[in-house]
């Protein structure tokens, strides 16, 4: 079955949008002062001394920043 040409540009125009409006997807790896590393979704600064982790799977870890060595983009 062959699709009219404005179908297509309708199918087309969903495709761009879907495209242009999902943005980029981000990641991050915490790495613990212990060695120890946590797949996040993201993480923000809270109350000076703490800092508030988004764990990828769901959930989030507030804790004290002295215990996050660093927070590096996930390439993977």
């Amino acid at each position: 079955m062959k699709l009219p040409f404005k179908d297509w540009l309708t199918v087309a125009a969903v495709a761009v949008l879907t495209l242009v409006c999902a943005g980029p997807a981000s990641a991050e790896i915490a790495v613990l002062a212990s060695g120890q590393t946590l797949a996040l979704k993201g993480h923000r600064a809270i109350d000076g001394d703490r800092i508030d982790l988004q764990l990828r799977n769901g959930g989030d870890v507030t804790c004290d920043k002295t215990l996050i060595e660093t927070i590096l983009p996930d390439e993977g």
